[in-house]
């Protein structure tokens, strides 16, 4: 399911400013969870999120109370679409599969250099946290 980055509730599955996924908390994304553009010269306009698609949070994980956090780098071409993605980092390899999988549902305004459309690289980190343990740990 795609919508846009300001409202994102879907599936049991929450988007908060820090592409947190729960499994059953209400939050709006507050910023960018992108946490890091590839720098490309002459790039005067990093790529934006226009629309994510939340991961599916494994049932199995849930259910014992796994958490996780995988870092998936995507590679994004001038119209937008994510052409590529693979997760560099995991705590779980279920994790990895659940995050590519919804990165590869992304949809940016695309980067620009000298005022064209620019493919580019973005990193950007989905949490999977359980909601009673995020509660605790905003104490």
């Amino acid at each position: 399911m795609k919508t846009k980055i300001s409202h994102f509730l879907a599936a049991g599955m929450v988007l908060v400013a820090t592409s947190t996924f729960t499994a059953a908390e209400d939050k709006t994304a507050a910023s960018s969870p992108v946490a890091k553009v590839a720098h490309i010269q002459g790039m005067d306009k990093a790529p934006a999120v226009l629309t994510q698609v939340a991961p599916v949070y494994p049932t199995e994980l849930r259910e014992r109370g796994i958490q996780g956090v995988v870092t998936v780098e995507m590679l994004i071409d001038s119209t937008g679409r994510v052409i590529e993605a693979n997760a560099v980092r995991a705590t779980t390899p279920e994790f990895a599969a659940r995050a590519v999988d919804a990165a590869k549902g992304w949809t940016f305004q695309p980067a620009e250099a000298n005022g064209k459309k620019i493919t580019s690289r973005v990193m950007v980190p989905f949490e999977f946290t359980m909601p009673q343990v995020a509660a605790l740990e905003a104490r």
